[in-house]
């Protein structure tokens, strides 16, 4: 007696279009770790030039002014991350 061929699903575990689903996955997580790594860099760079640039008396105020603005734009990115994801 000969075997039975294999399921259709079992054959076409890696079709095309699910190694493209996850090549479009690892290249999703690869640049958002890039963003991630230069979004901290230019903070701390920032920081410093706020430091290097302004009088000490002004330092306080930039640096609220600037986290302020920088929450202000996560909230921002959030929210339509959120919106876009719930239609």
């Amino acid at each position: 007696m000969s075997e039975a061929p294999a399921p259709i699903a079992a054959r076409d575990a890696w079709t095309r279009d699910r190694l493209e689903t996850y090549f479009r996955a690892a290249a999703f997580v690869v640049l958002l770790l890039l963003g991630a790594i230069a979004a901290f860099r230019l903070y701390f760079a920032l920081e410093h030039a706020i430091l290097t640039w302004l009088r000490p008396q002004f330092v306080p105020l930039a640096q609220a002014g600037f986290s302020l603005a920088m929450l202000v734009l996560v909230v921002w990115l959030l929210r339509a991350w959120v919106i876009a994801r719930a239609r």
